[in-house]
């Protein structure tokens, strides 16, 4: 069964450093990937750096990372040979080394036909594990095809997740606004008509609620939105604003506003039909704010129907 290489933790003292090499894909992905595993020491197949040479021209992020990637390499080698160790990365980390292809062993041979690289890197793989009896030797792609390859081949293979956020570590905020009905006309005054127009959260709930958790506060017919502020502990009325001449039509809308209009809020994701007004608020929000920022980035991924495509849109913003 295989392992994920999360974040490695250090290992212990006088046990050897384990060893992952890195399929291209890794570097691709993160081009900084090689910091990521403490101490532990890194492998980098010779066809990994022949496929990189293909990405390196654009300025997608294919490209970036793997011009990113040889150019952070050529500095930890400036000077240096590899040697049988490889080069150490940095302060506190483990060596690399760019390893030359490898056959398979004998006794795979014949496993795969083609001369692909994903076959070359796992050839390498299995080599280096050969030729380091006593350490731990994994390869690590995000590929799921040479996963399974590796896994045949009885090489241990792990995906790549320091980047992922564990389930469980993820705050299980209510996904859904809570109403309130019962609480004192003291607190729904102090939200409703008191200079700072909020009250303490023990006021509304028994356990302290996530950051930002919307509420719907009924009163007498009325209803009062309002949003945990956890900078402050408190629960804070959510106030009707306009955003370039936008004003809200309901109370998804004035929540969405007062999230986007928030510079405390970094990232805001908004979900809903078409036509419940996303882009627009996204958009209106970020012309009203222009001159806080640098510059503001829209971007319109295409999704295909059929021949024909259909642009969505979103936007995204750069604090100055």
């Amino acid at each position: 069964m295989a392992r994920y290489a999360n974040v490695p933790s250090a290992r212990k003292a006088g046990s050897k450093p384990k060893i992952f090499v890195l399929d291209t894909n890794i570097i691709l992905h993160d081009h900084k990937a090689i910091r990521k595993f403490q101490d532990n020491d890194v492998v980098i197949p010779i066809v990994v750096v022949e496929e990189l040479d293909k990405f390196k021209k654009g300025n997608d992020s294919l490209a970036l990372n793997a011009r990113g990637f040889m150019r952070d390499i050529d500095r930890i080698t400036e000077g240096r040979a590899f040697g049988k160790n490889g080069v150490s990365i940095g302060k506190n980390l483990g060596n690399i080394k760019i390893e030359p292809n490898h056959p398979f062993p004998d006794e795979m041979a014949g496993m795969f036909y083609d001369d692909i690289p994903d076959h070359r890197i796992l050839a390498t793989a299995i080599w280096v594990r050969d030729n380091n009896p006593g350490r731990f030797v994994a390869l690590v792609t995000k590929d799921i095809n040479l996963r399974m390859k590796a896994k045949a081949a009885g090489m241990e293979v792990q995906d790549y997740l320091t980047d992922r956020v564990e389930e469980e570590k993820v705050e299980n905020s209510a996904k859904e606004v809570i109403y309130l009905d019962d609480i004192t006309p003291e607190a729904l005054s102090a939200i409703a008509y008191s200079p700072e127009t909020s009250v303490e959260w023990k006021a509304v709930a028994k356990t302290e609620p996530k950051p930002n958790q919307l509420y719907k506060i009924r009163n007498e017919g009325n209803v009062l939105c309002a949003r945990y502020d956890a900078n402050s502990g408190r629960v804070v009325l959510v106030k009707t604003k306009s955003a370039y001449g936008i004003r809200p039509r309901n109370d998804e809308q004035k929540f969405a506003i007062d999230a986007c209009m928030n510079p405390e809020i970094q990232l805001v994701s908004m979900t809903g039909g078409a036509g419940t007004g996303k882009t627009l608020i996204a958009l209106a929000a970020a012309i009203e704010q222009a001159r806080d920022f640098d510059q503001i980035i829209l971007t319109r991924p295409t999704v295909v129907l059929g021949n024909r495509r259909s642009d969505s849109s979103r936007a995204t913003r750069r604090q100055r």
